[in-house]
């Protein structure tokens, strides 16, 4: 067996002690076998040789493993604090930068710095990064830091306006990284980006939730939102809170003759008038369509209230200049002071918009609500007959009564006025004034007018069928000024004529004296067009408006109805019966013809003979009467 060179690698491993040289084994070895005799299976010294040779290759491939792992290690690391520098210095929304212990800045920042900042990375250098904050933040990022400096790791994002080189702010979100325990770091390490971009668009969308879109101001939500804040605070004070709401009469009207284009813009101008009529710490608010509202803080009685409406009130007097036009608009207000703390924010805007609807239907400027409670009972009055409105429609309630008009000189029919009716289930047969104010205010008077007209053009053809000698030669429908006010009424007309096959000269359509006068140009319009279709036109309640007769002249109507205020002076008071003889002359010069209105004694009908009145209608020829009844009596007058 070749001998075994292993010396000098036991040598430089200190293990040359484990072998001596070969004379000195082959002594000892003799002197052993003198003195003992030589175990059998006793390893020869080849075969120790072998064994060691063994475990020192494994324990040499084991150290060379070692090695090369940590060479891989060194490799690595050398290439991570490559990439980590490339990272940094190539960064283009993070800012790196490294923290003191006491907030200075150690170490130049990484070049995102100049394009989120505007500024060199070593220009901080040395500086407190607290110096580097709002001034108004600056108290809150010391609270922060002291509690990162307690604990050791990564913090949550915190958020600081930072200063940028041209003057402006930028929003920055702070990664905070406690490191000062970790020996290759000894620091507080923050990556800031910037956010201000986000920022900007989270303020449009929680602007966009709070205010109207239209005019700016604040929206429904946001203003119960400050009421409920001012009732809150007013708890612990005496002042007390106002709420104002305001609602523009005949908005409707604008959109529908002008566009709505001038409607908003009629709207915009409006909230910058409401604005300039409250204090800068008050807030007006749009809720919806052509309703605002204004909260008024701090006020020490119904005093304050009501001249801030009286403001209001002289303010949107003035005329309005849209597009070289001057526009016209007033309102009805409701006022509701805090009476009880008890009273929510939904409560107070409640009572105010009962007290607006008062005001409304009493033709008050303005109006306070004094009495919550009976506000409450009829705004449940008016929320039942509503719901019983649209009901009667479903369920065709409503009947059409027809009141003859008459020669006075003979009782002779010449004409019907037909007038509606609700048959009530449970209140009976009601008035047009018991419920067409309510179905105006809510919408449903177009659909009960629709219906109306469409009923009596079929009647009347019936009439006409039926009696075509003794039939009247024109029955009357009374528009309302909601039905009037429609862009495309002359349409729906002529729908309806078409519909039932009525000649349009046999219906005949009322007009209040009010309505006719709200605006000149765009009744006359209106007019024009339904006098194009062929049916005849009637002013209503002649007298009681305010007619001008340049404006009565130019419309196309043929019949004047004198209104029955003066007809029921007619043998007791002198004046009257001037009146109405005037009345009877002016009409005449302008080749029309004249109605009386509301006769009801047998004196006033031989006054109206006197006179020389051609047409007349009242309870003391005939009451209204329904459908069949009307039928006996045109039988009977044929007969």
């Amino acid at each position: 067996m070749r001998p075994l060179r292993l010396l000098p690698a036991f040598r430089r491993l200190g293990l040359s002690g484990l072998l001596k040289p070969k004379q000195a084994s082959r002594d000892n070895e003799a002197a052993r076998s003198k003195r003992h005799q030589r175990a059998p299976h006793t390893p020869s010294v080849d075969t120790l040789n072998e064994t060691l040779e063994v475990r020192l290759k494994r324990r040499i491939e084991r150290l060379e493993a070692t090695i090369g792992e940590l060479e891989d290690d060194k490799r690595r690391l050398r290439e991570s604090e490559k990439l980590y520098r490339s990272l940094v210095e190539h960064s283009i929304s993070d800012i790196v930068t490294v923290l003191e212990a006491d907030g200075t800045v150690r170490a130049h920042e990484s070049p995102a710095i100049e394009s989120v900042l505007g500024r060199n990375p070593g220009e901080r250098l040395g500086t407190s990064a607290f110096d580097w904050i709002d001034p108004d933040d600056v108290e809150l990022a010391l609270n922060v830091f002291a509690e990162i400096l307690d604990k050791p790791g990564v913090h949550p994002p915190i958020e600081f306006r930072v200063p940028h080189a041209d003057g402006s702010w930028r929003y920055l979100e702070h990664t905070v990284s406690n490191l000062l325990d970790d020996p290759d770091v000894r620091g507080i390490v923050i990556a800031s980006r910037d956010i201000t971009d986000r920022k900007a668009l989270e303020d449009q969308l929680r602007h966009q939730a709070f205010h109207d879109s239209l005019t700016g101001l604040p929206n429904r939500a946001l203003f119960m939102d400050r009421l409920e804040h001012a009732l809150t605070r007013t708890s612990r004070h005496e002042n007390a809170v106002a709420v104002l709401f305001l609602d523009l009469n005949n908005f409707k009207l604008i959109n529908d003759s002008l566009g709505h284009e001038i409607g908003d813009r009629l709207l915009i101008e409006i909230g910058e008038r409401l604005k300039a009529c409250v204090r800068p710490e008050d807030t007006v608010a749009r809720i919806g369509g052509d309703e605002f509202t204004i909260l008024l803080e701090d006020v020490t009685d119904e005093r304050d209230a009501t001249q801030t409406a009286w403001r209001i009130t002289e303010d949107l007097k003035a005329p309005f200049v849209l597009t070289g036009r001057e526009v016209f608009i007033t309102g009805s207000i409701g006022i509701a002071l805090r009476t009880s703390r008890k009273d929510r924010p939904e409560d107070l805007l409640r009572y105010a918009d009962m007290a607006m609807y008062q005001a409304k239907n009493e033709g008050q400027v303005y109006r306070l609500a004094t009495d919550p409670s009976v506000g409450s009972r009829q705004a449940l009055k008016r929320l039942e007959l509503e719901a019983d409105l649209r009901r009667a429609i479903e369920r065709e309630e409503f009947r059409v009564h027809y009141q003859p008009m008459v020669r006075p000189e003979d009782g002779g029919i010449v004409g019907m006025e037909a007038l509606v009716r609700w048959e009530h289930p449970e209140r009976g047969l009601l008035l047009p004034s018991e419920f067409i104010p309510a179905a105006e205010e809510t919408g449903l008077s177009e659909h009960i007018g629709q219906w109306v007209l469409e009923t009596v053009c079929r009647q009347v053809r019936t009439w006409h069928e039926r009696y075509p000698d003794d039939a009247p030669g024109m029955v009357w429908v009374n528009l309302s000024a909601r039905e009037f006010e429609q862009p495309n009424l002359a349409d729906g007309v002529a729908e309806v004529l078409q519909k039932t096959g009525l000649y349009p000269s046999r219906l005949g359509l009322e007009i209040t004296e009010s309505v006719a006068m709200k605006d000149g140009s765009s009744c006359a319009k209106t007019f024009q067009e339904l006098a194009e279709l062929g049916v005849r036109l009637a002013i209503d309640d002649f007298g009681t408006g305010y007619s001008s007769m340049s404006h009565l002249k130019s419309f196309p109507v043929g019949y004047v109805k004198i209104d029955r205020s003066f007809v029921q002076g007619l043998g007791k008071v002198t004046n009257d019966e001037i009146v109405v003889s005037g009345m009877i002359s002016l009409v005449r010069a302008l080749r029309m013809e004249e109605i009386a209105e509301g006769v009801e004694t047998a004196e006033q009908a031989a006054r109206l003979r006197e006179i020389g009145c051609k047409v007349a209608q009242g309870y003391y020829f005939s009451e209204p009467l329904p459908p069949q009844a009307a039928s006996a009596l045109l039988s009977a007058q044929a007969r």
